[in-house]
């Protein structure tokens, strides 16, 4: 197995685990509100779907304000300032944008 190849099987494990981890969030947090609804002796059956359905909207809530504030396009714009590979796409199209200007100049000045 070569260096590249196992960069790449490396990547592609870390990425499942990352996905991963929002859910693994949710499930936990769902653990500690079952803990903290026992250690107040309160019945499980009778509080945790009415807390489910009130969390469920409070994510939506929280998704949308999210949304509506744009804080998920700022942590991207943020995240792709600091990708090397969109760094040299971009200085790539530079570029070619810097040669089709002076293309166009000598096809100007030819007419």
């Amino acid at each position: 197995m070569n260096t590249q190849t196992f960069k790449k099987i490396m990547m592609t494990v870390k990425f499942y685990i990352q996905r991963s981890s929002s859910y693994l969030s949710i499930i936990n947090a769902c653990m500690i509100l079952v803990v903290m609804i026992k250690s107040f002796n309160l019945s499980i059956q009778k509080y945790l779907p009415i807390l489910i359905g009130v969390g469920a909207i409070g994510l939506v809530i929280w998704g949308w304000l999210d949304n509506k504030l744009g804080l998920y396009h700022e942590e991207v714009l943020a995240i792709n300032r600091r990708n090397p590979v969109q760094i040299k796409m971009f200085k790539r199209f530079d570029e070619i944008e810097e040669r089709i200007k002076v293309w166009e100049l000598k096809n100007m000045k030819q007419e």
